[in-house]
């Protein structure tokens, strides 16, 4: 499942406006909220744009091998943008090579939006929950405050899931491809046999697989190297012709 950043904003301006409510919070209260998200909205409209074209960027840098993202940012221009990319991916790790081994991480950057999203939506599902129990207001706006607050609860879960999936790295050989999970569990697919790689672009990934029943191994397009992670699938894999 994926959730838009849009979506994921419209939702929580939502749970506020709800939780406000039945917190008994006076109307004019509530209104201003209204009219501030949406004049923040249409305020920013072109600082989105500004922020899609820097997280653009940001990707591109990100897909590339280590080697070459060092290179192509010291061809970036002007220097205050090379010094606002350069604090990003500073603290995104990076895929690493040591002798013929190689690891592909998901930025760091994506398992701290998961977990700032799975504290927000726990703190959300809480504080909907206290509130619809001690409001004052009608039964059908406590009962509809309760149905938040465990959309909430189910958000929290998905963003749980979400966070171990992006502690995963994938490993490559010569030999073989494995994909590490933090709970220790490690899948692998030998170079020696045929495999097949389909792409999934609905769900951001290339899936490589020993065969149509097998679960296979997830190349997300969004992993670190994801460039050079694919050219080396395409080297050292066997590919019915």
């Amino acid at each position: 499942m994926k959730l838009s950043h849009s979506l994921i904003a419209a939702f929580l301006y939502s749970a506020i406006l709800i939780g406000g409510f039945l917190a008994g919070a006076d109307a004019w209260v509530l209104g201003l909220f209204v009219l501030s998200a949406a004049y923040s909205t249409w305020r920013n409209r072109r600082r989105r744009s500004q922020a899609q074209t820097f997280w653009g960027l940001v990707w591109k840098l990100r897909h590339a091998a280590a080697d070459e993202r060092a290179k192509l940012m010291d061809e970036l221009e002007p220097s205050t943008l090379r010094a606002q990319v350069e604090r990003v991916l500073a603290r995104d790790g990076s895929d690493e090579r040591s002798g013929d081994i190689e690891q592909f991480p998901f930025p760091q950057g994506l398992r701290r939006q998961a977990t700032l999203l799975y504290w927000s939506m726990w703190a959300l599902a809480l504080g909907l929950l206290a509130a619809s129990a001690f409001s004052a207001a009608p039964l059908v706006f406590r009962v509809f405050g309760i149905v938040i607050a465990a959309i909430c609860a189910l958000m929290a879960l998905w963003a749980s899931k979400r966070e171990v999936l992006l502690q995963s790295v994938v490993e490559i050989t010569p030999f073989r491809i494995s994909e590490l999970l933090p709970d220790g569990v490690i899948r692998t697919l030998s170079w020696n046999n045929y495999l097949e790689l389909r792409n999934e672009p609905a769900r951001s990934r290339l899936v490589l697989s020993a065969g149509p029943t097998d679960e296979g191994i997830p190349l997300d397009y969004r992993r670190m190297g994801f460039t050079r992670l694919v050219d080396r699938v395409r080297t050292y894999g066997r590919f019915p012709t």
